[in-house]
């Protein structure tokens, strides 16, 4: 672990025994990425670190390496794990002993000296975009780090009431989203997550952390929720903005992406619905919702360890196996990611440990919060 003096420009972001410094040319960035990855990552004065991550802005530096174009061979490479696949990005060409990744869309290059653990961003003036890639790189080496560490990482949405703590698992399109929104308006409950939770073993029982992401909303599950659309509407939040910076930039209101979607930062889906953020709790329950298409409400059937298990195993992040990661970001040294047998072993001794649901969910569902309330007292009973 090394360890340098503090400065403005720098800051020491840490997530489960492990520390990443982060140093960029504009303190705004850095003032960013704290709101975001906060209260999940902890920013501190100690500025001992595993590894250190700087993003640098060069117009200059960036068109001469944009100029060398990529390797002759189309070689590519997997950078960042999403919950069912990865983000493979094409390797560019380089005169020197450094490794440089080409990330288009957000305009960088990932630059990995032959001394790791020394990373570097590098992207032209003025881009905002760059602070996407920042936060994943910081990220991805916690993601990396927890699957090294016996750690457990669901693709799921969680919530704590009074440090009594439920996940929501699942894939895709399971409703995942629209039911943590739907809880969160209930007074006393608050966000840890909405797609990644970390799950770790203590002594009393499970223990889950949040790892941040971008928040996407679909539509579809807004207008569920006709005051909360109206708040967005007039809101000017975009997930690549402080607080601050979106109440100081000219007045617009929140669009969706290309994709019909509203991509929040954390901080700003919890001041939209006026729910507090937790870094952790204790789990006390698991629920696996399932969209039935038909009438009715919410209904809970209380599942076995052993069926839960099974479930929980499908809804790993990294796909059915859990064992999706990336190649880039991660320390020598760090261990091997958990073959299949020890994931699932891990499933069955959260299982055993909290009571476990499959939550079906019809049309009325999200009509009335009493609906809300009844689901909060029997999974927390």
């Amino acid at each position: 672990m090394s360890c340098e003096l503090k400065s403005e420009t720098d800051r020491n972001f840490s997530y489960n025994g492990l520390t990443v410094r982060v140093s960029s040319t504009d303190s705004s960035h850095l003032t960013w990425l704290e709101e975001f990855l906060s209260p999940h990552f902890e920013v501190g004065d100690d500025f001992a670190y595993d590894c250190k991550v700087a993003l640098t802005a060069d117009s200059h530096r960036y068109k001469d390496v944009l100029g060398k174009g990529p390797q002759p061979d189309g070689a590519q490479i997997d950078c960042f794990a999403l919950d069912s696949s990865v983000v493979r990005l094409p390797l560019w060409m380089s005169s020197s002993d450094e490794q440089i990744i080409f990330d288009e869309k957000c305009g960088v290059f990932y630059v990995i000296s032959g001394n790791r653990p020394d990373f570097s961003i590098l992207t032209h003036d003025n881009n905002m975009r760059a602070r996407t890639p920042l936060m994943r790189v910081v990220r991805e080496f916690a993601m990396n780090h927890s699957h090294r560490s016996g750690c457990l990482v669901i693709h799921g949405s969680a919530f704590v009431v009074g440090g009594r703590g439920v996940v929501i698992a699942g894939p895709k399109r399971a409703g995942k989203t629209t039911l943590l929104i739907h809880v969160l308006r209930q007074a006393g409950a608050q966000y840890l997550s909405n797609d990644r939770v970390v799950v770790s073993f203590e002594e009393t029982g499970p223990t889950m952390r949040g790892m941040p992401t971008i928040v996407t909303v679909r539509q579809r599950t807004l207008e569920m929720f006709p005051p909360l659309y109206r708040r967005l509407l007039v809101s000017s939040y975009h997930s690549r903005l402080t607080l601050s910076e979106t109440t100081q930039r000219p007045l617009q209101s929140a669009r969706p992406g290309e994709d019909g979607r509203f991509n929040l930062s954390p901080v700003q889906f919890c001041q939209l619905l006026q729910a507090s953020p937790i870094a952790q709790g204790r789990v006390q329950a698991l629920v696996f919702p399932r969209v039935t298409g038909g009438s009715g409400a919410i209904e809970l059937e209380q599942l076995s360890a052993e069926a839960a298990a099974a479930r929980l195993a499908e809804s790993l992040f990294g796909g059915p196996s859990g064992r999706i990661t990336s190649d880039v970001f991660t320390l020598s040294g760090s261990g091997s990611c958990p073959d299949q047998a020890t994931l699932e072993s891990l499933c069955r001794r959260v299982t055993s440990r909290v009571r476990c649901f499959e939550c079906r969910l019809g049309e009325e569902a999200y009509q009335n919060e009493a609906s809300a309330t009844t689901f909060l007292r029997q999974v927390l009973e």
